[in-house]
């Protein structure tokens, strides 16, 4: 192997489909992760919008699943960050599996524990931010660390939500998770919240990503009630892999028996970790990848998450990259059909507009196909590409 090795531009997995994710709770915890969030105060289904340009695409339909509004933030990441820490104090305070969050903020109540309790995490964007807003609606303190890359416009809003300490990393991604977690470690007290995996930190992870599968079914239940049949294809953003990580577990879990939902990603031209890993066959590691700005931030990682690799190996079929040219131009048109939405947002419309015609060649997409992208962000600030400018 070589780190010089330049992956193609669309790494393509025809056997993912036949592969099946065995394990005895996979249903029970779509149920439980479901059945937690619609007891939170705001709990509401996020839009699945039709594009008024499906044809275009040779495809029966295409949906926006718009993550522009959950529990009041501009993203999904609240569903894996509220998951993940509900376990982490459930087990913690050794309460019943089964509690809810308003009895565990009770008990940080009664117990007088919110000077005492953080959460930490870092980010490069809207995982901290849902980290903070958990810890404000549980009363109790958060640390956020995020790199260089992220602008102050993003470090304003992780600040807005409480009582949350922010620290900037003059380093990427990964020295930022590096820090965080460093910091975790010096108090039994300090809770280290992060969305990637790495050796002997798994569980937290693994629950992050469990986490993600109330958004799924909104889909799957959607997309049947709207076509009466199930996807064909899914598109979401990679970053570390985690979220691919949920939608590849969802649509290939054992118990789905015969599901055909093809799962791809879509990764900046410049930061391509996943797309990298699986054309070398295995995770890449820091110093094999260099990452440099791109205005999708959250999926500029250099390292993908040691839990991700595996699954996505085996039951993803496509990994993709655009550039950021192409993603501008993607938030842009989905503007003007009224989706507001940010770069992480668009890149798969971007992804599906730049392969759509290779997926059809491979067989994988037709036209009773329904093709549902995930737009992971609202629409934010960014730094347009020079070359768009002209």
């Amino acid at each position: 192997m070589t780190s010089k090795t330049e992956p193609p531009t669309l790494y393509y997995n025809k056997d993912a489909v036949a592969w099946n994710l065995c394990g005895d709770r996979l249903e029970e915890i779509e149920r439980d992760v479901s059945n937690f969030h619609e007891t939170l105060g705001g709990y509401e289904p996020t839009p699945l919008t039709e594009l008024p340009n499906s044809h275009e695409f040779g495809v029966k339909k295409v949906f926006i699943k718009e993550e522009s509004s959950r529990f009041g933030l501009p993203s999904f990441k609240i569903l894996g960050a509220s998951w993940a820490i509900h376990k982490v104090l459930v087990s913690e305070f050794s309460l019943p599996s089964n509690t809810t969050f308003s009895t565990i903020q009770q008990h940080i109540r009664t117990e007088n524990l919110k000077n005492t309790i953080c959460l930490v995490c870092a980010t490069d964007g809207n995982h901290g931010r849902a980290v903070a807003r958990v810890a404000y609606l549980l009363g109790i303190k958060s640390e956020v660390y995020v790199p260089s890359n992220v602008l102050p416009s993003e470090r304003a809003k992780i600040k807005s939500e409480g009582n949350t300490n922010l620290t900037e990393i003059r380093g990427d991604y990964d020295e930022a998770v590096e820090t965080a977690y460093k910091f975790s470690l010096e108090s039994k007290n300090r809770y280290f919240i992060q969305d990637t995996s790495f050796t002997n930190y798994t569980n937290i992870p693994q629950s992050i990503v469990e986490g993600y599968n109330t958004l799924l079914n909104e889909v799957d239940s959607e997309v049947l009630k709207q076509t009466g049949t199930k996807p064909g294809l899914v598109i979401c953003g990679a970053g570390v892999g985690s979220f691919a990580q949920a939608v590849v577990t969802h649509y290939r879990a054992g118990f789905r028996k015969n599901s055909k939902t093809k799962v791809m990603i879509v990764e900046p031209s410049l930061s391509r970790c996943c797309n990298k890993s699986l054309t070398l066959g295995e995770p890449s590691r820091c110093d094999e990848i260099q990452t440099t700005p791109t205005i999708m931030d959250g999926l500029n990682c250099p390292t993908i998450s040691e839990l991700a690799f595996p699954i996505l190996k085996s039951g993803l079929t496509y990994s993709s990259i655009i550039d950021d040219d192409e993603c501008h131009s993607a938030v842009e048109e989905l503007d003007g059909f009224g989706i507001a939405t940010g770069p992480c947002g668009a890149a798969p419309y971007a992804t599906l507009k730049k392969y759509f015609r290779e997926l059809i060649s491979a067989g994988d997409l037709n036209e009773t196909d329904s093709v549902v992208l995930i737009s992971t962000e609202y629409k934010r600030i960014y730094n347009v590409p020079s070359s768009s400018r002209l």
